[in-house]
């Protein structure tokens, strides 16, 4: 077990992705480094107990909160969904990006 959390972190590290956890209330509990640069943060641990409506537009993060219980009622993942990104910050910066949730 031990050996598993380890490997895991070192992968969160690694990996060129953005990886986070989430509870059941869509809050997160993890993000890798590249996540947080991506979030505008110096830090992973900032978005610790955040939600996407913390950093995206409502337009982005219902959407994804929606995706996310419909996961959490039915089980089966979502692979490789395109998604617009719309940041709350001023500019309403955009991009898009490929997910996959589980």
């Amino acid at each position: 077990m031990m050996q598993d959390s380890v490997l895991l972190k070192r992968l969160m590290e690694h990996v060129p992705l953005s990886v986070f956890f989430k509870d059941t209330e869509s809050r997160f509990i993890s993000i890798n480094k590249n996540c947080a640069i991506k979030f505008g943060l110096e830090n992973p641990e900032e978005a610790i107990g955040k939600t996407d409506f913390d950093f995206f537009d409502d337009d982005h993060a219902m959407p994804a909160f929606e995706d996310e219980a419909l996961i959490l009622r039915n089980g089966k993942t979502i692979i490789d969904k395109e998604e617009k990104e719309v940041f709350g910050d001023e500019k309403k910066t955009v991009r898009w990006s490929q997910t996959s949730k589980f």
